[in-house]
């Protein structure tokens, strides 16, 4: 039976519906043997790399039982170099414990000729959204990244006199503002902004208020089955203009129009030759405001508006190139 682990911030707080979950419930149905570990408990020996895992029993019945048995059950020591693949779902905007460590061994998983996917280096070039800077100019907003609260003024000058200031390192909307030069409470928001780390001050579109697209990009190319792609819009709730799920943003369809085929043929190949093998693309105003390479979510919500299943997609297209074995 072929073995793929998944990385995961933390077992204990792996929910049913999170596209992870359902990842691993499409690898456990086709008959692989499915681990799961914690960001922090990977380490080495002389005969190599190391993780504390737990694993799928095979006579799980469905999803919720097996998060169960992933959240309590109690891990195996087990060498990294016995597994077909690696699929790494963490996110450093939300773990409590650094993940350098991690990324440096599975380096050395990858030493060992086990498939890490996406790839150690890559996720440590993307690990903040000041990867942005990395992708073609004409994909992405007006950017500055600023370290000080005088910086991100100049900043906003520059653009017009308003923009979007989000954290470098952050997640679900959390800390980004839009502002404005004038506005009573700027210079605090800066001062807060600026004791917080370095910041993006970017341009903001138009089309920021109707929310966002979510874009699914698979190894330089826009994730597909049946004629239908991966992408799901999200529109901003009440009295909100971020558009993120846990700020109330709602889903809704969306179509791969030209402007998102384009964007995909030009990040794209950056992606790949980068390493990163699947990377959520925000799309706002035909411009990618953030770049998501850790765990993209929202294929639940992109399948069901489209009728296709996209975790299965998304499986398929991660077992391809591995041992025939593991494709089986």
């Amino acid at each position: 039976m072929s073995e793929l682990l998944f990385a995961l911030n933390d077992r204990a707080t792996l929910e049913a519906k999170q596209t992870t979950a359902q990842l691993m419930w499409a690898a456990h149905r086709r008959g692989l043997r499915v681990w799961a570990a914690d960001a922090d408990a990977w380490g080495r020996t002389p005969d190599g790399v190391e993780v504390g895992a737990v694993d799928v029993p095979a006579s799980t019945p469905d999803l919720e039982a097996m998060v169960t048995a992933i959240a309590t059950g109690t891990p195996q020591r087990r060498l990294t170099r016995r597994l077909d693949a690696v699929w790494v779902r963490t996110n450093p905007g939300r773990a409590t414990h650094d993940h350098a460590p991690l990324l440096q061994l599975l380096h050395q998983v990858e030493d060992e000729g086990v498939v890490v996917r996406s790839r150690p280096g890559g996720l440590q070039r993307s690990a903040s959204k000041l990867y942005l800077g990395s992708l073609p100019v004409e994909t992405v907003p007006r950017t500055f990244v600023c370290t000080d609260a005088a910086r991100m003024r100049e900043a906003l000058a520059e653009l017009g006199g308003s923009g979007v200031v989000k954290p470098a390192l952050g997640t679900r909307g959390e800390g980004v503002q839009r502002l404005e030069l004038g506005q009573p409470d700027l210079d605090d928001r800066l001062a807060e902004a600026e004791a917080n780390g370095a910041h993006l001050v970017q341009a903001m579109a138009p089309e920021a208020d109707l929310g966002d697209v979510r874009v699914h990009v698979v190894d330089g190319e826009l994730l597909e089955r049946d004629g239908a792609a991966a992408v799901i819009a999200r529109r901003p709730g009440p009295g909100e203009w971020r558009s993120n799920v846990a700020l109330g943003g709602r889903p809704t369809r969306a179509v791969a129009s030209p402007r998102i085929r384009q964007v995909v043929a030009l990040v794209g190949p950056v992606l790949r030759a980068h390493g990163l093998w699947h990377a959520g693309l925000d799309l706002v105003g035909g411009l990618v405001v953030e770049c998501n390479v850790f765990s993209p979510g929202g294929l639940q919500d992109a399948g069901h508006f489209a009728g296709v299943d996209f975790h299965e997609a998304l499986l398929d297209r991660f077992l391809d190139g591995l041992s025939p074995a593991a494709a089986d």
